[in-house]
């Protein structure tokens, strides 16, 4: 019973023994798959000092009973932060970490040849999806985490320069992801526009109405409206793949 802290659930579940093989078994399927069966395992490391005195995080330091406590700290109010289904979120990663890569799939497939290309697919899919299980289970457990940041001061034993070192890489992942966006989008319309726009600086041009693009595009607030958004580029790229590749 050690490593069963209770079911994720809004009002809280201790199984017994009856049930426990069972909730175990649901537990398993979740882990690839998501859901709210999903069995919350004990901390990891402890509650940060700076939240100690935080109202919410008094009591039960569990991570089931500090996401209850967050979630219901959010009923009634106009903007409410922990709205995103797990679809929603797949929507917002398709966008970011597939929609915009597939476009270099054919040039790295033609250099590493279809065998090679799709094991390192594979291989990078794999990792990838193991990560994200782990984060995910991670900030089950540690819901007062509030960023990547935050989980790597937590794993690297709350020391702060840390935090301050994953800030750094953070921006510089944002920075060079953003350029890429931009340097794509910029690409793309000079591609299609190759014979109509004649003389001018077009890809200044060009990369600069992506970059107003993509700043509007990124004004809503929360991400539960932004996978909007997210949901239609992914459309797009479907459509994409299935008339190209």
């Amino acid at each position: 019973m050690a490593s069963v802290e209770r079911r994720w659930s809004p009002d809280g579940f201790s199984p017994g023994s009856s049930t426990l093989s069972n909730l175990k078994r649901k537990s398993k399927k979740t882990f690839f798959f998501g859901g709210t069966d999903f069995i919350i395992g004990p901390r990891i490391v402890p509650l940060p000092e700076r939240l100690k005195n935080d109202e919410i995080y008094q009591g039960d330091d569990s991570g089931a009973a500090i996401l209850e406590k967050q979630l219901a700290s959010e009923e009634g109010q106009e903007i409410q932060y922990r709205t995103c289904s797990w679809q929603k979120i797949a929507a917002l990663l398709f966008s970011q970490f597939i929609a915009l890569p597939a476009m270099s799939f054919p040039f790295a497939y033609s250099q590493l040849g279809l065998g090679l290309g799709l094991a390192v697919t594979a291989v990078v899919a794999v990792i990838s999806f193991y990560t994200s299980l782990i984060i995910w289970e991670f900030c089950l457990r540690h819901p007062e985490a509030r960023d990547v940041c935050d989980i790597g001061q937590m794993i690297f034993g709350g020391k702060e320069w840390m935090w301050w070192v994953i800030v750094v890489v953070y921006v510089l992942n944002n920075i060079f992801s953003q350029g890429f966006s931009v340097l794509s989008g910029a690409q793309y319309l000079n591609t299609m526009t190759e014979n109509d726009i004649i003389g001018g600086c077009r890809t200044v041009e060009f990369a600069i109405t992506i970059t107003i693009a993509c700043w509007l595009a990124s004004l809503p607030r929360t991400f539960s409206l932004v996978s909007k958004l997210g949901t239609i580029s992914a459309l797009f790229t479907f459509a994409k793949a299935s008339l190209f590749y």
